[in-house]
This record gives C-alpha cells, sequence and structure tokens, in this order.
C-alpha cells in the first residue's frame, strides 16, 4: 500500500505531513503528561520506548524516508523541551546520591542525541564537589 501511495506521489504531501504533525501532536500531550506522573528513571525508560516503538513503526509500515523526520519530532517533544526539567528533577539528585549507574546511563544515552549533555554533567559535576566537600569535612572531623 505504501508503495502505490510513494507511486502517485500522493505520500510526501498527502500522508507524510499529515503523520508527522500528528506524531507530534501526540507526543507533545503524551510527554507532558508522562512527565508529570513518572519518576525520572521510568521518564527516561518511557520515552526510550516511544523511540523505539516509532524507529519500529516507521520501518514496518511506512516509508524509511519517514524515520529522520519522525526521530527529529521525538527527540524535540520528549526530549528537548523536557530536557531542563530532566536534569533539574530531584530524582537526578537521588540517582547520583545512590549511586544509579544504570538510571544515570540511560540518562545520558538518551539526552546525547540532542546535546544537552554538557548541561548534564555540569549538574554531575557540581554534585561531586558538593559530595567531594562533604567527605573531606567528615574525615577532618575525625
Amino acid at each position: 500500500m505504501v508503495h502505490l501511495v510513494l507511486a502517485l506521489e500522493l505520500y510526501k504531501s498527502d500522508f507524510e505531513k499529515s503523520f508527522i504533525e500528528q506524531t507530534a501532536l501526540h507526543y507533545q500531550i503524551e510527554s507532558a503528561k508522562q512527565l508529570a506522573l513518572l519518576p525520572l528513571a521510568e521518564y527516561v525508560s518511557w520515552a526510550a520506548g516511544a523511540l523505539a516503538l516509532e524507529t519500529e513503526r516507521v520501518n514496518t509500515c511506512l516509508d524509511r524516508s519517514t524515520l529522520r523526520r519522525t526521530l527529529e519530532i521525538l527527540h524535540r517533544d520528549i526530549l528537548a523541551e523536557h530536557s531542563t526539567a530532566l536534569i533539574e528533577s530531584p530524582d537526578l539528585k537521588k540517582q547520583l546520591l545512590s549511586n544509579d549507574v544504570a538510571s544515570l546511563r540511560s540518562l545520558h544515552e538518551l539526552l546525547r542525541p540532542i546535546d544537552v549533555t554538557a548541561a548534564l554533567r555540569a549538574k554531575w559535576t557540581e554534585h561531586l564537589r558538593v559530595r567531594g566537600a562533604e567527605l573531606l569535612n567528615e574525615a577532618e572531623k575525625r
């Protein structure tokens, strides 16, 4: 079916534009809802799942040319739009304090394509400085 629509040159003009717009609208609403409901680690898992789901959907059902634009929309709407909230989340501090390497790695991997890892790294550096100072103060008290 997709091949027929492509052959008739209707795919880009009639279908893809609408598909991208609807995908953007869906993930703008859904990501805001999920961010409000889920702890950081669960949001990261949800976002990674949404990226995988949409990649599979495009690869299975649509023309491959749609994948790049779909991923751009997802990176913008579920990651970039919420990157400050994710990085400033109180859950991030909890993950740092508990040395939750798996969750921190997942967050880093998820945010890498939108180029906010410098902000994340700054948050980690700040945590390490504060924690290091605390440890030194504790050692001096002994």
